[in-house]
This record gives structure tokens, sequence and C-alpha cells, in this order.
């Protein structure tokens, strides 16, 4: 846009001098400047909206099935069941949030015996849920 607006006050015979091209590169760069500024907003709002929305969600979901369990099942005899909920809840937050499922060189297999793996080392799943 800048060159073009540039291109049209210079007539054909007119010699370009040194300062229009410097108000050129400065009008360039003033404009590359707003539009990386527009890019970066958009994408930390977009972040945003996933943590709040998506992890946000789930992270309420979470905490009212354990409410609910602790509500309807406060026997000591069901804390077995309520710690397993409570540990599938977490391991469903680690899998949404965990690095090694963007994209790359590896296998599915791979990608999914290191998540099981580091799953079970953070006590999340047990060594026959990893099965």
């Amino acid at each position: 846009v800048a060159f073009s607006l540039f291109w049209i006050t210079t007539s054909q015979k007119e010699v370009i001098d040194a300062s229009r091209i410097d108000e050129l590169a400065e009008t360039c760069v003033g404009l590359i400047a707003i539009l990386l500024t527009l890019h970066l907003f958009a994408a930390i709002s977009r972040w945003f909206a996933v943590r709040h929305e998506i992890i946000g969600a789930l992270w309420a979901a979470n905490g009212d099935l354990a409410l609910a369990l602790s509500t309807h099942l406060p026997d000591s005899a069901n804390r077995p069941l309520k710690t397993t909920v409570l540990r599938y809840g977490l391991a469903s937050l680690e899998l949404l949030l965990s690095p090694k499922l963007q994209p790359g060189a590896r296998t599915a297999a791979d990608v999914e015996n290191d998540l099981l793996e580091t799953l079970r080392q953070q006590g999340l799943l047990t060594h026959q849920e990893c099965r």
C-alpha cells in the first residue's frame, strides 16, 4: 500500500530522492508494527479463550464430580472410587496440556506409550490401567 502511494505520488520524470525512500521505509515499518501487534493480540486472545473455555470447564467438571461423589458417597469405604475418579480427572487435564501431543515425526504408538508412562510416573494411572 505504501509503495503504491509512493509510486502514484512520484511522477515518472521526477528523480527519486533518498528522503522519499526513507519516508516509504518508515511508513512500511509502522504498518508492519501495527499488523504484528494486531496478530499478537489475536493470538493471545485465542489462547485465553481456550484456557478459559476448555481447561476451565474441564477443571470445573472435575471439581463438580468430586463434590457430587463426596456428597452422595460419604463413607470411607468409597474412598478408592473417589480417588480413582479424581486421578482420571487430573489425567485428562494432563493429557489436554501435554506437549507430547504436538505434531511431530514420532508414531502415534510411541506418543501413546510416552504419555501413559508419564501418567504412571505421576501417579495418575496405575500400571494395570496403562495396559
